[in-house]
């Protein structure tokens, strides 16, 4: 399979890359060699470019390509963002989730049609969203400690 990219195409596929990577392998302890093998693949592309790209380097230690600090720069942002974006979605969602739980109970929720439940989700996941957006976590408490 050949695919033509210009370079600029080639260099956000190379920011594409770097960040599905990241997602799949950045917090694990045994890395998905499998992800790993076809970023390097990606990357090992840069070699046809003229005048090749400033978005990697080339490692001769592990004898590999790794993102440059002008690639991992610019991805910083995109990554914290998403990192955020995470933190609250997950948050809002479990904690309306386990006040679902808490009013209805396990049977009646389990007995709810998608859209009852989801109804009850949204309105919970509101509550948490507002408050969020004007305290952020300082109210949060563990109780019991």
């Amino acid at each position: 399979m050949n695919i033509e990219l210009t370079k600029e195409e080639y260099e956000r596929l190379l920011k594409v890359v770097y960040a599905g990577n990241w997602m799949l392998n950045g917090l694990r302890e045994d890395p998905l060699e499998e992800y790993i093998e076809i970023e390097q693949k990606i990357f090992a592309a840069s070699r046809e470019l003229k005048g090749g790209t400033d978005q990697l380097r080339w490692d001769k230690k592990y004898h590999q390509f790794l993102p440059s600090e002008k690639l991992e720069s610019e991805m910083d942002e995109f990554l914290q963002d998403y990192d955020e974006n995470i933190f609250w979605n997950e948050l809002i969602h479990r904690l309306a989730a386990r006040d679902v739980l808490e009013q209805f109970g396990e049977d009646a929720v389990e007995n709810m049609d998608e859209t009852e439940e989801n109804e009850h989700l949204a309105a919970f996941s509101e509550t948490y969203e507002s408050h969020f957006e004007e305290r952020g976590i300082l109210d949060l408490k563990i109780s019991g400690t």
